[in-house]
């Protein structure tokens, strides 16, 4: 309906002639603006009233100036129109012209959609004051307002009294079929309708409710030609005309007349701001049997949240064209929200098979337990016509569903398994087990691999492959003899390929080395050299050293030099062990000028090895067996002076004291061994040096000398110890490694504050609190044993301890500085590996990127580390090089490590890779990375996850809304884990 600003009809008065018009008098003023407004220049006529308002207007001609001005504002749409009608009224309260100001006062309301301020003014209007047509025309504004306030049955009674009137009849037969419309009265509706002139609104608008009554009553070709009448109509509110089209539309898809439907329901959704769920339901499945599958999951995407049996079947119908599309995993997400629905058993049950189908091609779903949805569908639909096909998915879903626990599970459940249940079980079994030596779960591992073992009758192959594992499985928990015979029992057959076959020899060999047989192991070592495809360079390094170490044993001190430069050759850039260990044969076969040689080499090439100070002390005695005391002392000194703080510098100083005794500088030598023992009196070293002192000052008579000296020396075991402090340490001893008890300990730590034991005592009260938790005892205890016995050979364990302590505090700087210091006192290979781990991961924390790659690289460049330390350490590198700026160089690193996703840095990496992809906006990179990841057997749910994450996130980056919060829904409801910032991230995708 068109706005209604109507008002009673304005009587001009009658012309005298041209001359009074033009008149410059008020009066002329007067009659000109009359004259416009009847010819609707509102314009003019408040400016003609203007003019007579500014010259000495008679009270009647100021009334007309203010009436006509207010009425011309009203015409104009003015913004104080409403303020000059009110002004009027409160000035001319007893004016003829009062209805006429409240009647417009009203309409104006009604244009502004004020309905109850409307009826307000309307119910201030005397009827009877009143002609027949002004009274019909408030009759008609009153019903209007009324009906727009929903009082349908006081508008019916006016719009029922206004039928009568000439000029108002048609628009209350309009009005009164709207009501009965909206009542669902749809027969008298369409009666009233049909008799409407449809030339003149409001009446031309009736085709657009009969075409909606006719739809209703099923006669959508009456429908379609109905609404087309609207649509076509060029002069019809665009709004009604979009309208019409969808009517029509969704007339000609229930006539299954596509052609027709489809760019009537494309023109309708385009333009309209929320179309109706149904029509987008209808839309989209036009739009798939049109094979347009793309603009169906588009358009049937908004309906799947309604939670109904159109959303049920909208979720099938984007399942199927995904399926068209390829797009297996975006397809189980939807088969599987339409399966959870029970609206419709059919839609089910086909969503049920469409699942498995999906899953056979190689759908994903986040951490879906498809073996539990195919069980589901058999016991739901057990007679179904699919439900042979579903066993077979079935035994195919305990193969290839992640969740092997929930699958073993449910084999287990069934009371007669076929052969081919019971062959799924061992695969099953299998994986299982060697997910769980992969996690370090030993102890499962051996009893589920035993059981695959068992089920031998059913596959060879995945017994030999199980016997592999097994063997893996014994050997981490060191029962080397079971471990053995695993591995013997996986190459029988010749069934492992060769890759496995490589992995066998080489876990014998390291299973009979370990057991101390090193002539055995060799010969494994040597098979496995002889793999095809060679072995890489750091596994062949690695067998060589261990060949190398059988000739050591076995005194073939030559054979074992070729060995380990062999050795060194296959990997150099990790062969500071095989070029030390050649260098010793040399040495031991009598040639010190070649082994000096070698020393030097091994200084040069590897400057950051953990064995370094051992390369030192080989260098000092090697140079000794020449008889060059001189270089022999330098080296020493050397070895003294930059390892102070660790067993090697302590054992350098105790060389260094006998170099001197064998120079026949026995002051120098005293003076060495004095020093030693007031830089480290509690140490094994120190105490040796005392018994060295003791002898050597005994020869020259100073005993008593002796003697005062060693009192003298805070923390040297005093001469004549206590009984009784030692039976107490004892006591304290036994209580702490027999039973964990650590009472007797403190009380030892505080009645012996000088003991002979005290630094031992120590040791174990910071092993003990560390273990516990207690952090603060912890740094305590440590700092007692790092600051009075520096150089006590448990310093590097307190060290280590504090620093720990020190970062679960929070204190990253003081953990970083503790671990630096651990660096330069550690005794042994192990512990500088430590240390440079310690470095790198709370440097990593601190931000400290340079020192992150200073550690990482001192652990890759050395053949010491474990292999888990070596890939920690080359992942935190690329992370850092990622940092600084070098992204490709990282994802070079990463790439490397993505090889192997059974480990945790591996699956870390390729996350890294494709985050990394993403974040420089290359989403096809990512989604490369991001799909490999979760295409994987990763045992790392948590990098599994993040991968899932990032492909919601790459879908939306690329429009995709449907499978982006499709993915993030799925892993919400089926994610195994607990960390909360997964399902953080999750809600916050989600609620954007």
């Amino acid at each position: 309906m068109k706005k209604i600003l109507t008002t009673t009809a304005i009587a001009a008065a009658a012309l005298t002639g041209a001359a009074q018009v033009n008149s410059p008098a008020p009066e002329g003023y007067r009659q000109r603006a009359i004259d416009m407004y009847n010819d609707a220049n509102y314009v003019g006529c408040t400016d003609q009233m203007r003019y007579l308002k500014d010259n000495n207007p008679t009270a009647a001609e100021l009334e007309d100036a203010d009436y006509y001005i207010a009425m011309s504002a009203l015409h104009l749409d003015k913004a104080d129109a409403e303020a000059l009608i009110k002004y009027y009224m409160w000035r001319y309260p007893a004016s003829p012209r009062i209805a006429d100001a409240r009647l417009a006062l009203g309409n104006l309301y009604m244009a502004q959609s004020r309905y109850a301020d409307a009826l307000r003014e309307f119910s201030l209007i005397a009827d009877k004051t009143l002609d027949r047509s002004s009274a019909d025309r408030l009759d008609a504004s009153r019903a209007y307002c009324l009906l727009k306030q929903g009082e349908y049955d006081l508008a019916a009674q006016l719009y029922r009294r206004l039928s009568r009137s000439k000029e108002y009849a048609d628009e209350a037969r309009f009005y009164e079929g709207y009501i009965a419309y909206v009542k669902k009265d749809y027969r008298k509706a369409a009666d009233l309708f049909n008799n409407c002139n449809r030339a003149k609104a409001p009446g031309d608008m009736a085709d657009y409710y009969l075409s909606q009554i006719q739809y209703l009553d099923g006669d959508y070709a009456k429908a379609a030609a109905t609404a087309r009448r609207l649509y076509t109509n060029d002069a019809v509110d665009p709004a009604f005309r979009y309208e019409a089209m969808r009517v029509a539309g969704e007339s000609y898809y229930q006539l299954d007349d596509l052609s027709e439907a489809l760019p009537l329901l494309r023109e309708y959704a385009s333009n309209t701001a929320e179309p109706l769920p149904t029509t987008l339901y209808m839309l989209g499945v036009t739009e798939y049997r049109e094979g347009n599958y793309e603009e169906a999951v588009r358009d049937l995407t908004p309906v799947i949240d309604f939670d109904n049996a159109m959303g049920q079947s909208a979720s099938l119908f984007i399942g199927q064209a995904m399926m068209r599309q390829a797009n297996y995993s975006g397809a189980m997400i939807a088969f599987d929200r339409a399966l959870r629905m029970n609206f419709d058993n059919d839609e089910r049950e086909a969503a049920f098979y469409n699942y498995a189908v999906a899953k056979t091609e190689g759908g994903k779903i986040p951490f879906g337990n498809s073996v539990a949805t195919f069980e589901e569908f058999l016991r739901a639909f057990p007679d179904s016509r699919h439900a042979s096909a579903v066993r077979e998915y079935l035994v195919a879903g305990y193969m290839t569903d992640n969740n092997y626990a929930a699958a073993l599970a449910s084999i287990n459940q069934i009371k007669n398994p076929s052969k081919k249940i019971l062959g799924a079980k061992q695969q099953v079994l299998y994986a299982l087990g060697s997910r769980e030596v992969m996690a370090g779960q030993n102890a499962d591992a051996i009893s589920h691999l035993k059981e695959a073992v068992s089920l031998r009758q059913h596959d060879a192959k995945t017994t030999r492959e199980s016997e592999l594992w097994l063997g893996e499985a014994y050997y981490a928990n060191g029962d080397y003899a079971d471990a053995q015979k695993s591995y013997r029992n996986a190459m029988t057959g010749n069934r492992l390929s060769p890759e496995n076959k490589a992995k066998a020899l080489y876990g014998l060999g390291y299973s009979l080395f370990r057991d101390g047989d090193s002539e055995s192991a060799s010969r494994y070592f040597n098979d496995f050299l002889n793999t095809r495809p060679e072995p890489s360079g750091l596994l062949k390094a690695d067998a060589l050293n261990r060949i190398a170490d059988n000739y050591y044993k076995q005194k073939e001190f030559g054979k074992a030099a070729s060995a380990y430069n062999d050795a060194y050759r296959a990997n150099p850039s990790t062969g500071d062990y095989a070029l030390l260990s050649r260098a010793r044969m040399t040495g031991y076969s009598g040639n010190y000028k070649e082994k000096v040689s070698l020393l030097q080499q091994f200084i040069k090439e590897f400057p950051k090895s953990s064995m370094l100070p051992q390369a030192y002390i080989d260098l000092g005695e090697s140079y000794a067996q020449l008889g060059n005391s001189d270089r022999s002392i330098e080296a020493y000194s050397m070895a003294a002076s930059r390892y102070a703080g660790s067993a090697y510098g302590r054992q350098a100083n105790l060389l260094l004291a006998l170099a001197y005794l064998n120079e026949n500088d026995k002051p120098q030598a005293v003076d060495t061994y004095m020093q030693l023992i007031r830089t480290a009196p509690g140490s094994e070293e120190g105490r040796q040096a005392s018994d060295n002192l003791k002898q050597l000052m005994a020869d020259d008579g100073r005993l008593d000398e002796y003697v005062d000296f060693i009192n003298s020396v805070p923390g040297a075991s005093p001469v004549g110890a206590s009984d009784v402090e030692s039976a107490a340490f004892l006591a304290a001893e036994r209580d702490y490694l027999n039973k964990g008890l650590t009472g007797r300990l403190t009380d030892y730590l505080d009645r012996f504050p000088q003991g002979a034991s005290r630094t031992t005592a120590l040791g174990y009260a910071v092993a003990a609190n560390s273990t516990a938790g207690n952090t603060e005892a912890t740094i305590a205890y440590a700092d007692e044993l790092i600051n009075d016995y520096p150089d006590n050979a448990l310093v590097g364990a307190a060290l280590k301890a504090k620093a720990e302590a020190l970062a679960s505090q929070g204190k990253g700087e003081l953990a970083l500085d503790t671990y630096t210091r651990l660096a330069t006192a550690a005794s042994t290979p192990e512990m500088l590996n430590e240390a440079q781990l310690g470095i790198m991961r709370t440097a990593r924390d601190l931000g400290r990127y340079d020192r992150v790659i200073d550690a990482s690289s001192a652990i890759t460049s050395s053949s010491t580390p474990t292999a888990r330390q070596r890939s920690e350490a080359a992942y935190c590198h690329a992370d850092a090089l990622y940092n600084t700026g070098d992204a490709d160089s990282a994802k070079a690193q990463w790439e490397t490590l993505a090889a192997d996703l059974n480990d945790i840095y591996g699956a870390m990496s390729l996350y890294r890779t494709a985050q990394a992809c993403y974040d420089s906006n290359d989403l096809k990179g990512a989604r490369v990375a991001a799909e490999r990841l979760i295409d994987s057997d990763t045992p790392h749910n948590y990098w599994l996850a993040r991968g899932f994450i990032l492909i919601s996130d790459i879908n939306r980056a690329e429009g995709n809304t449907f499978e982006a919060d499709q993915y993030l829904i799925s892993l919400r409801d089926n994610y195994p884990g607990t960390e909360t910032d997964i399902f953080k991230m999750i809600d916050d995708r989600l609620n954007k």
